[in-house]
């Protein structure tokens, strides 16, 4: 079995990536999307409606790290794993599915790898096993 202390901070390295990760995605890759935008004369509602979208994105991320830290703080509140398995799996499955849409560009791993950093984090730890009485 893994012990507590690596699952915790495998959870606090996914909280790091995914939160620099949506700096990268909402500041930058916005910045650099909209500039692209620009020079190709998108209309203003088109761009507006993409901005929305894209930085939804973002706000995702940002709760899906919420959603993890404040775990890894208080792992023993019911149910709490299974909120973040679950999210964890929605993050992990949209990378696998974006994969394999865009075919197989490899940025889709990084939710892949949030994903599966989020499961493991809320996989059951040793000190909540059964004492076995």
């Amino acid at each position: 079995m893994v012990p507590s202390r690596l699952r915790t901070v495998v959870g606090q390295l996914t909280c790091l990536f995914v939160v620099v990760s949506v700096w990268m995605h909402s500041i930058v890759g916005w910045r650099s999307l909209r500039g692209a935008l620009q020079e190709r004369t998108v209309s203003a509602e088109l761009m507006a409606s993409l901005e929305a979208g894209w930085l939804f994105g973002g706000v995702f991320l940002l709760l899906f790290a919420a959603l993890l830290f404040s775990y890894l703080r208080n792992p023993t509140v019911p149910g709490g794993a299974r909120v973040v398995r679950w999210a964890a799996l929605a993050v992990g499955l949209y990378g696998v599915a974006a994969m394999i849409r865009y075919g197989g560009n490899p940025f889709f791993l990084v939710f892949v790898v949030m994903g599966a950093g989020a499961w493991f984090s809320a996989s059951q730890r040793v000190s909540d096993q059964p004492s076995g009485r």
